[in-house]
């Protein structure tokens, strides 16, 4: 976002600025600490000068745009044809995004319209990023549904019931301003299984095929609730695991609601109809055990799992019949790993046919990013070893011929007295001096946008100008120098110097250069030329904590 909202030197400040590392912290399926996002956020607020809230929403219409062109288009408009229902399967995608991203923990969603307003509450773990929901749910209203909306924080509240993840609870109002003519509307009041009435009638036949028994045993996980939150119906795992889940038994002596936040009353689950249900039960086997205990869950790296023989189930679909005024829930066992399996006595035959399907799917796709990720990798190494063009046309297996550059400017430096350092000083002290200067050194060439060639021992080569061509080199070139010096009185020397700063002379001259990659094994990118020699002689014959400068340079 900052490298296309702003320029590549603001984010390369801001990582300066932060002590971050474009590689290392910002890799794609690697998960990081808060701390480390909320001190980025801090950072780019500071460096921009934009307000944290404000700073958040521009991220989340953003997110939008960097979903769309990671191909998840399909994915996100595939959530409802309208805001309202986008919103509402919000929870959903998350759970099937928790099987491939298992440490992930989303904030949760709850819609609720039946007029011009949606009201939608949002619930997070972490404080304060409710602005990124609002960027986002404005940027998917505008690019998915051709609808302006206004989206206003009406209340937060920060008090849950014990047991409960979340730390943060904000009311958002959503108002649409103006609606293009060709979307569908906005805030629909009809839910899905009302729209589905006339198809269901015409579905179903003048008798029912299908016993109680039968339905209990191709349904095990599924559960029918009266007005009265009593149990009408149940399948049969559900009452192997605990006998107190049996018909007329209240819902509340075996049941809780673990998500989404909404009391077990059946006018309050009709509100949130739509929306993805995970209770979680005890697995007990005698009904007073059942009453003797509150069913209760928490999160354990970003997944709801089960705690002293809390068995959670996942109700995905919930309908309600209208006659005779029942609640339907159809759920799936939520299961982790094979080692929970084993924990709760599970076998894989407790588990619908469907789900082992949607589990293998997921599997396989975490597989694949996984594999992605791996080439991510050796990608970014690739290019800190040559430049990205360069080794595109290496992996692509095309030839890299040599090129010709009128005019660049080259920088030489290296530590004075390094050879009496080296014989003072240990050896892993000398290279860990090496690289506490030289990471200096490389995080500069970022903000100065210009070109590491290689060290060797003590010297380092930069380039500017090359192999991107650029008309200010010789500035870009004499700023890095200056940066160098400035960074090199900041650490300190190895062994028996330890006491005293580093001191470094540095050397540029600017004239034209051949470059051209070297080697088959180790491909190196090389410069050649009489230009190079001088830029090497300017340093050696220049004075410590100086920047020797020759005249085409200047």
């Amino acid at each position: 976002m900052v490298l296309e909202k702003f320029d590549e030197k603001t984010w390369a400040k801001i990582l300066l600025t932060a002590e971050l590392d474009d590689y290392e912290d910002f890799q794609l399926l690697k998960g990081y600490p808060d701390r480390k996002t909320f001190l980025l956020i801090e950072t780019i607020s500071k460096v921009v000068g934009i307000e944290v809230p404000a700073l958040l929403e521009l991220y989340g219409e953003y997110f939008l745009t960097y979903a769309i062109r990671m191909n998840f288009a399909s994915m996100i408009r595939s959530l409802g044809d309208d805001l309202s229902t986008f919103i509402v399967n919000l929870d959903s995608l998350h759970n099937l995004l928790q099987l491939t991203y298992t440490e992930m923990v989303p904030p949760s969603f709850l819609g609720e319209s039946g007029g011009p307003v949606m009201l939608v509450t949002y619930n997070s773990t972490r404080r304060g990023l409710y602005p990124i929901a609002v960027g986002l749910l404005r940027a998917v209203a505008a690019q998915i549904y051709n609808q302006v909306v206004e989206i206003v924080a009406k209340k937060t509240n920060t008090e849950f019931p014990e047991g409960t993840a979340y730390v943060e609870q904000v009311l958002l109002e959503i108002r649409v301003v103006s609606d293009s003519a060709d979307s569908p509307s906005p805030l629909p009041s009809r839910s899905i299984e009302q729209e589905s009435e006339g198809i269901l009638a015409e579905c179903a036949g003048p008798q029912p095929l299908l016993s109680n028994a039968q339905l209990t045993s191709l349904l095990p996980y599924h559960l029918v609730l009266d007005r009265q939150m009593r149990i009408v119906q149940c399948g049969r795992k559900l009452r192997q695991f605990n006998s107190g889940i049996r018909p007329g038994a209240a819902f509340g002596e075996a049941f809780s609601i673990a998500n989404p936040l909404v009391g077990a009353e059946f006018a309050e689950i009709l509100r949130f109809i739509n929306s993805a249900f995970t209770l979680a039960f005890r697995r007990l086997h005698t009904l007073e055990q059942s009453k003797q205990v509150v069913p209760r869950t928490i999160f354990v790296k970003g997944a709801l799992v089960g705690v002293g023989g809390y068995q959670l189930v996942k109700f995905s679909h919930m309908r309600h019949l209208a006659e005779p005024d029942l609640l339907v829930f159809l759920g799936s066992l939520r299961v982790a790993n094979l080692d929970q399996m084993q924990q709760d006595s599970l076998f894989m035959s407790d588990i619908p046919l469907f789900d082992k399907l949607n589990e293998a799917t997921a599997q396989l796709s975490k597989t694949t990013q996984a594999l992605n990720a791996e080439k991510r990798k050796t990608d970014n190494l690739l290019y800190q070893m040559l430049p990205k063009r360069v080794a595109e046309s290496l992996r692509n297996g095309e030839r890299v011929d040599a090129e010709k550059f009128s005019m660049v400017t080259v920088l030489f430096s290296d530590i004075v007295g390094f050879t009496d350092i080296c014989s003072g000083s240990p050896p892993e002290e000398v290279v860990s001096m090496l690289n506490s200067i030289f990471t200096k050194f490389d995080k500069h060439t970022e903000v100065n946008q210009v070109y590491k060639v290689e060290t060797i021992g003590d010297a380092y080569m930069v380039v500017g100008g090359c192999p991107d061509r650029t008309e200010d080199h010789a500035q870009r070139v004499a700023d890095q120098g200056l940066d160098m010096l400035a960074s090199s009185r900041l650490v300190r020397a190895a062994g028996s110097y330890k006491d005293c700063s580093i001191r470094i002379r540095v050397g540029m001259h600017s004239g034209p250069v051949v470059t051209g990659v070297v080697g088959e094994k180790m491909p190196r990118f090389c410069l050649f030329g009489d230009t190079v020699n001088t830029a090497s002689r300017m340093e050696s014959h220049g004075c410590p904590g100086l920047v020797h400068m020759s005249e085409p340079s200047y």
